[in-house]
């Protein structure tokens, strides 16, 4: 399971590791994948994504949508590419992002993102 980990990446300044949190969050919710961090659904496709550690510099964030939520590729036609996922903050403890459908409503759907820094 993945966890706040320090890369030997070099890019940084001097000194400084890469700290990268990621995971993949079902629509209701839970997390199937990854680690460091909690979930709060605040309401129909929005949730706080909560860091156990927070960052010392603010994180660059990137969060996707996963299309369709049906299990084993049932769909293999895919998405339209305005079902989407939306940053809608990113702080050094959090950050929340809403999922919706095609025609911007809010709509519970899973998403993977990535969460780094040079610290």
């Amino acid at each position: 399971m993945a966890t706040q980990q320090q890369s030997g990446i070099s890019g940084g300044q001097a000194g400084q590791l890469l700290r990268l949190i990621g995971g993949v969050v079902s629509g209701n919710g839970t997390i199937e994948s990854g680690g460091g961090f909690r979930v709060d659904r605040a309401s129909q496709g929005h949730y706080v994504i909560n860091f156990d550690n927070p960052f010392m510099v603010k994180p660059a964030v990137c969060a996707t949508q996963i299309f369709p939520d049906l299990p084993q590729d049932s769909n293999p036609g895919g998405g339209n590419p305005l079902d989407n996922a939306v940053l809608i903050f990113v702080g050094l403890d959090h950050f929340r992002i809403q999922v919706g459908d095609n025609n911007g409503n809010p709509q519970d759907r899973s998403f993977s993102f990535t969460a780094s820094a040079w610290q």
